[in-house]
């Protein structure tokens, strides 16, 4: 089941975004430490502004009740760009992975930015996840571009694909 999350799914979702720090940290630009401080009620208040929006907000996937994926969309909100929205930390847990979990989520945020209006969907991806790619491509997200060294951790960097579906 996909669905917008709302301020009492706070826990879950931190919970969930901590794992993704932990698991995947080359695809988020936060880090572990800097998210593992934070108060669950920053995540709520978070979740409560943009809960009711059509054209932000994060997706849930759940499985027997429980979180196992997240996206995050939101609309730039500056009138020469109102036509974009972006797609941001995409995760579903490995023990959920290859089950469609991911699929879904980005189904129902092409559908919820259709649905608004947004004429674009754009979205970075670290250039070492493969998979990843292969499931923004299946949508029909196409490269438009690399960010050489978008991400630095102590002396190692990453490179980001960006990435943009025409609705």
């Amino acid at each position: 089941m996909i669905r917008v999350l709302g301020e009492n799914d706070a826990l879950a979702l931190r919970t969930l975004r901590l794992r993704a720090l932990r698991d995947a940290p080359d695809s988020f630009l936060n880090t572990y430490e800097d998210e593992a401080t934070e108060p669950e009620s920053l995540t709520a208040e978070r979740l409560r502004q943009t809960a009711d929006a059509q054209d932000s907000g994060v997706l849930g996937a759940f499985e027997d009740g429980a979180l196992v994926g997240m996206l995050g969309i939101v609309r730039d909100t500056r009138r020469k760009a109102a036509h974009r929205a972006h797609l941001w930390g995409m995760y579903v847990a490995g023990d959920a992975r290859k089950r469609g979990f991911g699929r879904a989520l980005l189904d129902a945020a092409v559908a919820r930015a259709r649905d608004a209006g947004v004429e674009q969907l754009h979205l970075h991806v670290a250039a070492n996840a493969d998979a990843a790619r292969r499931l923004y491509r299946s949508v029909g997200f196409a490269p438009i571009g690399t960010l050489r060294e978008a991400m630095k951790d102590g002396e190692r960097y990453v490179d980001e694909d960006l990435m943009v579906l025409r609705l």
